[in-house]
């Protein structure tokens, strides 16, 4: 006896899980939701834009309540947005966004899963033509959002041409000194 079933599957998506380690990633969709204790929060879905596991989608939500929010933040900040003091925030406007993710794998309901531990800036590596192609589509909307930012970047700049001294390799110090410019 044929046990024959038809199915339909042109609006399904393939899905591979992320490899651990830092990836750029892009927020493709971010929907507003309840947690299970019945507070607001931000379901976020994101694609890796470059390497083995371009394609690839992690998720993460965004619990809005003040001991969680420093997630959030967090992701804001590697996207490039000061997120001092209030501040009013269009949610559509972060689509297409990037920020570089550390992803680890952790095991939930008998099942490894991609879970993402960490938030950055983007380390834009000149060698990646992959990630070119994306960071020039979200340049244009983070340049809205620093505009008045750039000056003082143009000011801090100069003074280092005129001290010989060669720059730090701590990429840390990097990060620290690119927080304080925007």
């Amino acid at each position: 006896m044929a046990r024959k079933k038809k199915f339909d599957f042109t609006n399904v998506q393939s899905y591979k899980r992320c490899e651990e380690g830092i990836h750029t990633v892009k927020l493709v969709q971010i929907d507003e939701g309840t947690s299970q204790a019945g507070d607001d929060m931000l379901k976020a879905t994101f694609e890796v834009v470059s390497g083995n596991s371009k394609g690839a989608r992690v998720f993460d939500n965004f619990v809005l309540t003040d001991k969680a929010l420093w997630k959030f933040k967090m992701m804001l900040q590697g996207m490039g947005i000061k997120c001092d003091g209030k501040i009013a925030l269009d949610l559509d406007k972060l689509i297409g966004k990037t920020v570089d993710v550390d992803v680890a794998h952790e095991e939930y309901n008998g099942q490894k899963r991609a879970r993402i531990m960490e938030y950055s800036k983007v380390v834009v590596e000149e060698d990646d033509d992959d990630f070119d192609d994306d960071e020039e589509e979200t340049t244009e909307e983070e340049e809205e959002e620093v505009v008045e930012e750039k000056p003082k970047k143009k000011k801090e700049e100069k003074p280092k041409k005129k001290q010989p001294e060669p720059e730090p390799d701590d990429e840390d110090d990097d990060d620290d000194e690119d927080w304080e410019d925007e």
